[in-house]
C-alpha cells in the first residue's frame, strides 16, 4: 500500500484518486514480484492439465505462436476461475440452484468526478465465465449500457473501458471442506484456519426468490443484509478433492456460493496467495502433497508475517439462539 500510494504521487497525487490508483497498484505488484524474484509472463493462458492417478503431472501454457509445458510438483491454481483444477477433473460447482447463474459481473470505466480520478462500477447482468461466447456477448452488452443518447457531461463520459469484465463468481472446487453462510454467521472456529474475511453478505441481490432459503432469511427475512460478519477459513477450503498436490489460490476456492459473497474481495484473495504460496513451499520437501506437512507449520508462518493474527480468534458474530429469538420477537413500544 505504501508503493501504491508513494507511486500515485507520481502519476498526480495520491489527493486526485477515489480509492487506490490502479496503474500505481499494477506497478507495485510488479515491483514486488521482480523484488522475489518471480519469474512473470503475461499473456499466458493455462490451456490443458495432464493428470496421473491423484496428482497433476503437467500444465500446458499457451501464449501468442508459442507452446509450453510444465511439470509443477505442486500446483497453485490462482485462474480465477479454477481452470486448472477443472481442466485436471476436480470436482466443481457453478452456480445457484434455483437457475444455475453466478454472481453479476461489472464492467468497470474510468470517469472525473471534481476533477478527481474516479471509475464507474456496476451490475452489468449474468454470464457464463467458462464460455468464450458468452464473455464476448456479456462485453459488448456491457459497454453498450455506457451510451447516453441524450449527450454526455464531464462527469458522465468514460475516457477508458476497464480491459477485463469484472467477474466476480465462477466455478468452485469440491474441496475437503465447504465453508457455508453458516459457519460465517456464527463464526465457527476451525483447528486449521489459515484466513479470514469480515464483510457483510454482499451478493447484490435483487431476486431474492431466486436465492438459496439461508440467504433469503438472513438477507430478506431478519433484514440483516448490512450485518457485518467475521469468519474463518479453513486450510481444507484451499484443497480439492482428489488431487494431491494442488492448490486453490483464488476464488475458485471451496465455498458455498453463500458465503462466496463474504469472502471475494481482493484482500481476502491475497491472504488465500499468501497461504497458497507459503503451503506449497512446506508441500516441496513431502514431494508436493499438500497434505502431508502438520497445518501448524503453516498457521506459525502466517502467524510471523501478520497474515493471522495473534489476537484472533475473534468472538463470536451472533449471539445464542435465545438472544436471537427475542430479537426477533421484541415489539417496539
Amino acid at each position: 500500500e505504501e508503493v501504491t500510494t508513494a507511486i500515485a504521487d507520481d502519476f498526480g497525487g495520491r489527493q486526485r484518486v477515489q480509492g487506490f490508483h490502479p496503474e500505481g497498484r499494477k506497478l507495485a505488484f510488479a515491483r514486488a514480484l521482480a523484488e522475489a524474484g518471480a519469474e512473470v509472463r503475461y499473456g499466458w493462458t493455462a490451456a490443458a492439465a495432464l493428470r496421473t492417478d491423484d496428482r497433476v503431472t503437467g500444465v500446458l501454457l499457451v501464449a501468442p505462436g508459442k507452446l509450453h509445458p510444465v511439470a509443477p510438483t505442486v500446483a497453485i491454481d490462482a485462474t480465477g476461475d479454477g481452470d486448472v483444477a477443472a481442466k485436471a477433473g476436480a470436482p466443481m460447482t457453478y452456480g445457484r440452484d434455483a437457475d444455475g447463474l453466478s454472481h453479476q459481473y461489472s464492467q468497470s470505466a474510468g470517469r472525473l468526478v471534481n476533477g478527481n480520478l474516479s471509475h464507474f462500477n456496476f451490475d452489468a447482468g449474468y454470464v457464463d465465465a467458462r464460455d468464450i461466447v458468452d464473455l464476448t456477448r456479456a462485453r459488448r452488452e456491457a459497454i453498450q449500457q455506457y451510451w447516453c443518447a441524450e449527450g454526455y457531461t464531464g462527469e458522465t463520459r468514460p475516457f477508458n473501458f476497464s480491459y477485463l469484465l469484472g467477474l466476480r463468481q465462477s466455478r468452485h472446487i469440491v474441496g475437503d471442506y465447504t465453508l457455508t453462510l453458516d459457519d460465517q454467521v456464527t463464526n465457527r472456529h476451525f483447528a486449521d484456519v489459515v484466513a479470514y474475511g469480515r464483510c457483510h453478505q454482499d451478493n447484490h441481490a435483487y431476486d431474492y426468490q431466486n436465492e438459496n432459503y439461508d440467504a433469503m432469511l438472513w438477507c430478506w427475512g431478519l433484514g440483516y443484509w448490512k450485518r457485518m460478519l467475521s469468519h474463518e477459513v479453513p486450510y481444507r477450503c484451499l484443497l480439492p478433492q482428489g488431487l494431491s498436490n494442488l492448490l486453490i489460490a483464488c476464488r475458485a476456492l471451496s465455498v458455498s456460493r453463500e458465503a462466496h459473497m463474504l469472502f471475494r474481495m481482493i484482500r481476502d484473495m491475497h491472504r488465500l496467495g499468501e497461504a497458497a504460496g507459503t503451503a506449497a513451499v512446506l508441500a516441496l520437501p513431502h514431494g508436493g502433497e499438500v497434505r502431508a506437512f502438520p497445518v501448524a507449520a503453516l498457521q506459525d508462518k502466517l502467524r510471523a508475517t501478520g497474515a493471522l493474527l495473534a489476537d484472533w480468534p475473534a468472538p463470536e458474530s451472533v449471539g445464542p439462539p435465545t438472544a436471537l429469538v427475542a430479537e426477533l420477537t421484541e415489539v417496539a413500544p
